[in-house]
């Protein structure tokens, strides 16, 4: 048998005439996380029992999706939210490789900054995310590869640094910064 009461307008609740037994109460309401208190024992002549409750909000989530440059689906991306001084992770996922998917439950506030990174792709970064309980905020991400480079050193046959030596490269795409 399940008994069922609304709080009033100041949270109180009260279930009267109940039998001697051992109950399990819980809270739901929406937007909050569920809450059960067990093994609340009633007995007759005894002093009534109070059995208070402090809920919490429920997660919202922060979900998207990441690609590349071209749009196509980038599987395998580290997704990271933070608070803004970046010293408190609050989740990490990595976006599924046939959608480019991810998920993060987060708790309710605001000022997160997201993160997505993958190897050979450059770090992208949203600031003063929100997130409301109960609800996803969608930040979705278009990571660009990452430039290639090539470097090294000239040095002469014993070893020494030779300074203002021209290198060339030559390629069939040249888009270079020296």
């Amino acid at each position: 048998v399940t008994y069922q009461a609304v709080t009033n307008n100041t949270g109180n609740y009260v279930f009267r005439d109940l039998a001697d037994d051992t109950y399990s109460a819980t809270v739901a309401k929406s937007g909050y996380k569920t809450t059960t208190a067990v093994s609340v024992v009633v007995n007759s002549g005894t002093i009534p029992v109070t059995q208070n409750f402090a809920m919490d909000q429920a997660d919202g989530s922060i979900e998207g999706t990441v690609k590349d440059a071209a749009y196509a689906v980038l599987g395998g991306a580290t997704v990271t939210v933070k608070n803004a001084a970046g010293t408190t992770t609050y989740g990490t996922d990595v976006s599924d490789a046939t959608t480019g998917e991810y998920s993060i439950a987060v708790p309710p506030g605001s000022n997160y900054s997201v993160i997505a990174s993958k190897t050979g792709y450059q770090t992208y970064t949203y600031t003063g995310v929100s997130v409301t309980s109960a609800a996803a905020t969608y930040k979705h991400f278009v990571l660009t590869a990452t430039p290639g480079t090539i470097s090294g050193t000239v040095t002469d046959g014993d070893g020494v640094a030779v300074d203002n030596v021209t290198v060339a490269v030559t390629g069939t795409s040249l888009t270079a910064t020296t």
